[in-house]
């Protein structure tokens, strides 16, 4: 995989941090279900990724990516967790 797949797979991690910040400070359930769905469509999403080829990225750019990826994916679970809860 390339940089750009990886941070598009990093990224789309964010439907699993809603989840996890709605059970934690809203008290949303977490059925089966719904992890059922989240985990079908991720593997949706590596498979749709993994079929543009592969490719080696190594280095400090690479790490930076991601954990920019990881902190992009988080704040945007945030703002959708604030935006649901306002009136």
């Amino acid at each position: 995989m390339t940089c750009k797949p990886i941070a598009t797979v990093v990224y789309h991690v964010q439907p699993f941090m809603l989840v996890g910040l709605g059970v934690l400070f809203f008290a949303e359930r977490l059925s089966a279900a719904k992890v059922g769905w989240l985990l079908l469509a991720f593997a949706g999403l590596m498979l749709i990724v993994s079929a543009k080829g592969s490719g080696q990225a190594t280095g400090a750019d690479y790490v930076l990516g991601v954990c920019l990826a990881l902190a992009s994916a988080f704040f945007y679970a945030v703002a959708a967790a604030i935006t649901q809860r306002l009136t």
